[in-house]
């Protein structure tokens, strides 16, 4: 991907801090290693992004904490259709990936075409994560204002330690 075509996904898509992000179960077994369940069966779990400026090229790594439904430091209201919460910070190293895996949705589909986990295009295509690492999160794709003011409390206690 070329810098002109990264700027024109990052309309589409932004990666900086505060965005949501679906993210392929292997991609946080292989990312985090021991730290992490590498018995999981699950097809994804949520990522957010902790980019603090926007990528000036595409060899940028937008680093991810780890999302779950159980309690943790960050609790991120209605990121899914069902309206449950996703919590973050449990895991403080996050995941970094490509710049260019978090875009390889919209070169391949364009904005639109994954709809509850399935292609709209395509239904024998399968789940999303079977062709890609990483999608927005189409539900909420970004934090409200109250949600990313906690999220900067979070990463400065962290960052003092």
């Amino acid at each position: 991907m070329d810098d002109a075509k990264l700027k024109l996904n990052l309309i589409f898509c932004p990666v900086i801090k505060g965005t949501l992000w679906r993210v392929a179960e292997n991609v946080w077994k292989n990312q985090l290693g021991r730290g992490y369940d590498q018995k999981s069966n699950r097809p994804e779990h949520q990522g957010l992004s902790i980019l603090e400026s926007p990528p000036a090229n595409n060899k940028v790594k937008v680093p991810l904490l780890h999302g779950r439904s159980a309690k943790g430091p960050i609790r991120i209201a209605n990121t899914s259709p069902d309206g449950k919460a996703t919590h973050f910070g449990h895991l403080l190293r996050p995941a970094r990936l490509n710049i260019a895996k978090l875009h390889e949705k919209i070169n391949k589909l364009g904005p639109i075409g994954i709809e509850n986990g399935d292609f709209v295009k395509d239904r024998t295509l399968g789940h999303w994560s079977q062709s890609f690492e990483v999608i927005p999160n189409d539900h909420k794709k970004t934090l409200i204002p109250s949600e990313l003011v906690h999220l900067e409390k979070f990463l400065k206690s962290k960052s003092r330690k």
